[in-house]
């Protein structure tokens, strides 16, 4: 759970892809990361945003960020995935496969006896397969110990207006699948921003997109939590920092928190959107 060395264990590996189309023929993005559990769900997640539409609007004071597949739906199945595969085979893995039509989350294991693929929705008790592990993230608020994770998943796929998530097995994954709302064909072609050689830009315009793209390149690919920004780009005023990087970024759509629900959240991070993406190769 919490190892920070973890080259012994060839099992502790996150396969991630974007493959080109509904098949595995050709990939886009292909990654792994290798870590504890805490560092492989950050690693998934930030590659959800990177590669799902993220979509905004204001409600009241605030901006409301959404995947096009809930965020808490598809953190529910990746820790799910973790928590519950075959820890003890070092060939086993999790992985994460996106196409242009749907997303699977996959793990090396079978489900619970008592449960099959056809009343793994239904009413059910918890039937853990790692009982500690379980536990442990229980303890830290990333699971509940009632066998509702699937339900939730079912209901945030519904109020998001998207079919229910899918399960299957064979003899050695079992994997969720999430359909996209509609087919999303990758676009290598990137938008043009205005950039800081504009003739026109003024010296504080030079000045805050040097900012921005030390905040954008400090978050990265994989994500970072608010400490290590700080630390990244020289801050200490906690209060300042966000206020005058987090929030209008945020707000502008350029990053997005990986618990957009609980802001305060102990194991709060953030992450580039496609469009934050977009600009920082502008930049």
């Amino acid at each position: 759970m919490f190892l920070q060395d973890t080259s012994q264990f060839p099992q502790f590996l996150l396969r991630m892809a974007r493959f080109r189309g509904n098949d595995k023929i050709e990939f886009i993005d292909n990654q792994r990361a290798y870590g504890n559990f805490f560092t492989l769900l950050d690693a998934g997640m930030a590659f959800f945003f990177k590669h799902l539409s993220l979509s905004g609007k204001i409600v009241g004071f605030t901006r409301e960020e959404k995947l096009e597949i809930p965020a808490e739906a598809l953190r529910e199945a990746l820790t799910n995935a973790l928590c519950h595969r075959m820890f003890h085979n070092t060939s086993s893995s999790v992985g994460i496969a996106i196409y242009d039509d749907r997303v699977e989350i996959e793990n090396t294991g079978h489900l619970p006896d008592e449960l099959t693929v056809e009343t793994i929705k239904q009413s059910h008790h918890s039937f853990p397969q790692n009982p500690t592990i379980a536990d442990v993230l229980f303890k830290t608020t990333f699971l509940e110990n009632w066998g509702s994770g699937v339900s939730r998943m079912v209901d945030a796929c519904k109020q998001a207006n998207l079919p229910e998530p899918e399960f299957n097995q064979n003899a050695a994954f079992v994997w969720v699948t999430f359909k996209r709302a509609t087919i999303q064909r990758h676009n290598p072609t990137t938008p043009q921003v205005n950039t800081p050689s504009t003739p026109s830009t003024s010296k504080r315009e030079i000045a805050k997109a040097k900012r921005l793209k030390s905040l954008l390149s400090a978050i990265g690919a994989n994500g970072s939590n608010l400490r290590a920004l700080m630390e990244s780009m020289q801050r200490k005023d906690r209060k300042g920092f966000v206020s005058t990087y987090i929030v209008p970024n945020i707000e502008a759509g350029y990053i997005a928190m990986l618990y957009p629900e609980a802001p305060n959240h102990p194991m709060q991070s953030y992450y580039l959107t496609k469009k934050g993406r977009e600009l920082l190769e502008q930049l």
